[in-house]
């Protein structure tokens, strides 16, 4: 197993310990052995020992990074000064998923996937971090005087509509919510108005023919899995994502890429 995780501390001096193992076979002393792991932009590394010297070690990475890129492969080496070649093996980092510990602005609050996903392909359009928005993925919802998209505490799980979870749904909330921001920044530019939308669909009266709605029904398409014609139109209108897309960006654990 070459996965090592950030532990879930309360605030971002998080760690992660990376430990190791090696041998001479007796052909050389082993007390002399020397490690080197790569470091991290924003950690600080240690070693027990120190220096990091012996058959076995611990290194540890304190604090975590600050971007998302700093994960994944760090390549640990293991040389003898007695020997004329090293041993070079790969290890992954990871953050956890659910914890808060990220060092963003909003520590404590926003959980690790939200901030280190938002650096990722997976993220579109202009979003924020609201587990009370009212919808356990995410919603789009009207700030005083422009439509916002919110990201709920679930865009990171599933929705059983779909067949996108983990980083994938990250992906696809972002794009469903950012499309409502911009159809209700077309429609409704100074805010939601009831009394001119008379089916309760979230689409103005005057745009439903236009966009191929009957302007006295709340669902045209009752055989799909939209509930209103304003889903509908999102979904159908929305930036599309490929599942996949974004895998070797997910340092999450668990995620697409922790051998789970």
């Amino acid at each position: 197993d070459n996965n090592f995780v950030f532990d879930d501390v309360a605030d971002p001096n998080g760690a992660c310990e990376v430990t190791a193992t090696g041998t001479t076979h007796g052909v050389v002393p082993q007390a002399e052995l020397e490690w080197d792991l790569e470091a991290i932009d924003g950690s600080t590394l240690t070693s027990d020992p120190d220096p990091p010297k012996g058959p076995t070690i611990a290194f540890t990475y304190n604090r975590l990074p600050a971007s998302n890129s700093e994960f994944g492969n760090k390549t640990l080496t293991l040389s003898h000064p007695d020997v004329p070649c090293d041993d070079r093996q790969t290890v992954q980092v990871f953050f956890a998923e659910e914890a808060t510990n990220h060092p963003g602005p909003d520590t404590g609050f926003s959980p690790n996937w939200y901030y280190y996903w938002s650096q990722t392909s997976a993220t579109w359009g202009s979003h924020l971090y609201n587990p009370n928005c009212g919808n356990p993925w995410g919603r789009c919802m009207w700030y005083e005087d422009h439509w916002q998209a919110c990201i709920s505490y679930d865009a990171n799980e599933s929705n059983p509509l779909f067949v996108e979870e983990g980083i994938d749904w990250f992906a696809v909330v972002c794009r469903h919510e950012g499309q409502h921001v911009i159809d209700g920044s077309t429609w409704w530019p100074t805010g939601y108005e009831a009394n001119q939308d008379n089916d309760n669909d979230w689409i103005p009266y005057a745009w439903e023919l236009q966009l191929g709605y009957d302007p006295g029904l709340t669902d045209t398409f009752p055989y799909d899995q939209y509930p209103n014609d304003g889903e509908h139109h999102c979904e159908t209108h929305r930036a599309q994502w490929t599942v996949g897309a974004a895998d070797a960006e997910d340092w999450a654990w668990p995620g697409h890429q922790a051998d789970q």
